[in-house]
């Protein structure tokens, strides 16, 4: 089922951003966050996958990231991430913030 579907299926506004945070299409393990910024990921599982195969394993990992500005925008939130590690990046850092 769709993050849409589930959204609705909790009674959640599916358009919104504050649906997008409860209704997850990843599992929140094997990530690690900057404990002072959450929005900063620090490690990701499948990164570090993409990596062993250089630069053209990079480029394919970033063009599967860049899902999360369509996931975002289906929610009613923009994304801005200046700093991604399928880009070499320390981290991926989230910018995110609804949309008026």
């Amino acid at each position: 089922k769709s993050m849409k579907e589930e959204a609705h299926e909790r009674g959640l506004d599916p358009n919104s951003f504050e649906a997008y945070k409860k209704v997850r299409d990843m599992p929140g393990t094997g990530w690690e966050r900057d404990p002072n910024n959450p929005m900063k990921i620090t490690f990701c599982p499948m990164e570090s996958v993409w990596a062993e195969y250089g630069e053209e394993g990079r480029k394919l990992g970033y063009l599967y990231c860049s899902i999360d500005h369509v996931l975002y925008d289906g929610f009613g939130a923009d994304l801005e991430r200046p700093y991604c590690r399928a880009l070499g990046d320390e981290c991926c850092d989230f910018r995110a913030k609804p949309r008026k």
